[in-house]
């Protein structure tokens, strides 16, 4: 399936590191890590989110907007591969939360997306993993973080109708461990994932956490950039996995 509807696309596909801040003609080979879609709090649109890793192991977020979101249905599926083609390179926005602090693209009508064959591992994806002692530092609600540990706890979702969170509990080698509560999709798709498999432990790498106090006790959450990613070809938690 493809929603190339304008004719071919004959352009070298390039790594996310070398898009130029607002260049507008590229192509790039990537694969889909986190797909959402929210509507704006007026209710007059919506707004899908893409988090996309290449071959290099570079992240970087894209955003498309209400028809482009129609025009682009039944593609973007979480953990499929595409060819992405021209859009707006913008400079990430540090008001809010961002995968990449450098750049983020926009896609828009000129955009192509095809579906490719081609594989983009996460091996290269190269997080930085903090012990839980260090993460516990980072208790400001602001600076993001990355942690990996065995899942112990899945605890039943909880939901209203503004939100869903679920709280999940993992562990590091040394048995120390963590709380952390997952939101929206996170809570939903990803919580039922770790909830089928808790029996296994599973390792869960979190990238782009965020931490606080409450009553004294370090807790951590997802946010909308964050990757909750389930025994990941990701070399470090392989060798946890082995």
């Amino acid at each position: 399936m493809s929603s190339d509807q304008d004719g071919t696309n004959d352009q070298a596909n390039i790594a996310i590191r070398e898009l130029k801040i607002y260049q507008k003609q590229w192509s790039i080979n990537v694969r889909v890590l986190r797909n959402t879609i929210d509507s704006f709090k007026n209710g007059e649109g919506n707004k899908q989110k893409l988090i996309l890793i290449d071959e290099e192991g570079t992240l970087i977020q894209a955003i498309l907007f209400n028809k482009l979101i129609e025009k682009f249905s039944g593609l973007l599926i979480k953990g499929e591969t595409y060819t992405i083609t021209n859009g707006e390179v913008k400079p990430s926005n540090l008001k809010y939360p961002t995968i990449n602090p450098e750049k983020e693209l926009a896609l828009t009508t000129k955009t192509i997306i095809r579906e490719t064959k081609k594989i983009v591992s996460l091996e290269k994806l190269k997080p930085t993993f903090l012990s839980f002692k260090d993460a516990s530092a980072f208790d400001n609600g602001i600076m993001p973080f990355d942690v990996v540990g065995f899942v112990t706890t899945v605890k039943p979702i909880f939901t209203n109708p503004k939100s869903k969170r679920r709280e999940v509990i993992i562990m590091n080698k040394e048995f120390d461990q963590i709380s952390v509560t997952l939101w929206g999709d996170l809570a939903e798709i990803e919580g039922s994932s770790l909830e089928n498999l808790k029996d296994a432990k599973p390792v869960v790498a979190l990238l782009s956490v965020i931490g606080r106090r409450y009553l004294g006790e370090f807790q951590s959450s997802t946010k909308s950039s964050t990757l909750v990613l389930v025994n990941p070809e990701i070399p470090q938690c392989r060798e946890m996995i082995d």
